[in-house]
């Protein structure tokens, strides 16, 4: 009976010792290591982000917390958790693989651990990037740009072109010296049609390659205007005053109309714009502004409502709508089949539909929701900073401008 006794006592004293050496040793280590065990969701540029873990103090000032080599501020801090916010501006574009750092005190105590930041695009708008002046006697300003799908865009200038795949965050410049930036066109973002002066530039794959005045692409003339709906059917307005249908073949381009004021010699447009092979708008030097609609061609004189022959921008919105910026910041109306000068002035114009659209003037961007009637300023610029150009699409819209150090990108991200 002693003996059942002792060893009944025996198991309940190491059962004992048992359960209080566990007790005691808990889940944290007993050391000052420094350490993270989970972060709060996926990490994008902006973001406020929770990280969990153990041994983080109460003291900010003794913690570094560093992202891929940069120091993260610390705005709330427990013992398990701690708070920070990557910053807007830490990732220009796309995502990158990281190390996350912390660490307590001027001796090494810490963890890291490798994670992925992605770029997320803010609201509103914002400045995606600059662009480099390419050379001091070019000149810089931008004169035409195209987004043929939500993330591919093209923008031009003289001797330059730009392509964008992300939605215009990022922008590469080409690496050839194109034309003198006239027209650009591309109804795809892959197959892209360009302005070599008096050929056009053919790619297929998105600017990657160029073919320049293959299969009868060149014409005698400088080209002001490009419209395409595949590797070669499309449109070619010369300055001369010829506008050439491309149906399949370059090499059977025929004249589809030629201005009444052609003599095979002066120069007569600047600028066009389309809506399908049916319907477009060119205007010119000429202050004579051509008009297909449904297929049938007009020419009518503008000189009333306008004070410059030299084109800026030009839109046509729908078979009876269009905007006209002329070389003195005039903007000008066409609704139905009346020109009308508008009082605001405008560097660039762009609608989404006959009621909604953007300009840009002076330093600021400014909308209309009535066709033109009134203006209400939409986003102030730097103090710098002019517009040349502007595109919308699905909510979007991007402007390209330079100031008196380099051109820059804006962007509105609804």
């Amino acid at each position: 009976m002693k003996q059942k006794l002792f060893l009944l006592f025996a198991l309940f004293s190491m059962s004992l010792l048992f359960s209080c050496s566990k007790s005691d040793s808990g889940d944290t280590p007993k050391d000052e290591t420094i350490a993270f065990y989970a972060i709060s969701q996926k990490l994008y540029n902006g973001t406020v982000v929770t990280l969990t873990g153990y041994n983080f103090g109460t003291d900010t000032s003794q913690v570094k917390l560093t992202l891929d080599g940069k120091k993260m501020i610390i705005t709330a801090m427990t013992n398990t958790s701690l708070t920070f916010t990557i910053p807007q501006d830490f990732l220009p574009s796309g995502q990158k693989d990281c190390t996350l750092e912390i660490s307590r005190g001027i001796a090494y105590i810490g963890t890291q651990s490798q994670v992925m930041v992605y770029y997320l695009e803010p609201h509103g708008w914002f400045y995606p990037t600059t662009l480099t002046k390419y050379s001091s006697t070019n000149s810089q300003t931008f004169t035409d740009l195209i987004f043929p799908t939500d993330s591919i865009g093209y923008a031009i200038r003289y001797r330059e072109l730009y392509m964008t795949a992300d939605g215009g965050i990022s922008w590469r410049r080409d690496g050839s010296d194109v034309g003198v930036g006239k027209a650009v066109a591309s109804s795809d973002g892959k197959n892209v049609w360009i302005e070599f002066i008096g050929s056009v530039g053919i790619s297929a794959d998105a600017g990657a390659n160029w073919k320049i005045g293959a299969n009868g692409s060149s014409f005698n003339s400088q080209i002001v205007g490009l419209y395409t709906t595949g590797a070669a059917n499309g449109l070619s307005a010369l300055i001369k005053g010829q506008l050439y249908d491309i149906n399949g073949s370059f090499t059977g381009a025929a004249v589809k109309y030629q201005s009444s004021f052609y003599n095979g010699s002066d120069n007569l447009w600047q600028k066009m714009s389309v809506i399908d092979k049916n319907n477009l708008i060119i205007a010119g030097n000429s202050k004579n502004v051509v008009l297909e609609k449904a297929g049938a061609f007009s020419e009518v004189d503008i000189s009333s409502v306008s004070s410059s022959a030299t084109v800026k921008a030009l839109q046509l919105v729908d078979p009876n709508t269009a905007f006209l910026v002329n070389g003195n910041n005039e903007l000008i109306k066409y609704a139905g089949n009346t020109w009308t000068k508008l009082t605001q002035p405008a560097y660039a114009v762009y609608f989404t539909n006959t009621t909604t659209g953007y300009i840009g003037y002076n330093n600021k961007i400014l909308k209309t929701t009535d066709g033109g009637a009134s203006w209400k300023e939409e986003f102030t610029l730097n103090a710098a900073d002019k517009v040349d150009v502007l595109c919308a699409r699905n909510g979007k819209v991007w402007a390209f401008g330079n100031n008196d150090a380099a051109g820059f990108v804006l962007k509105y991200n609804p």
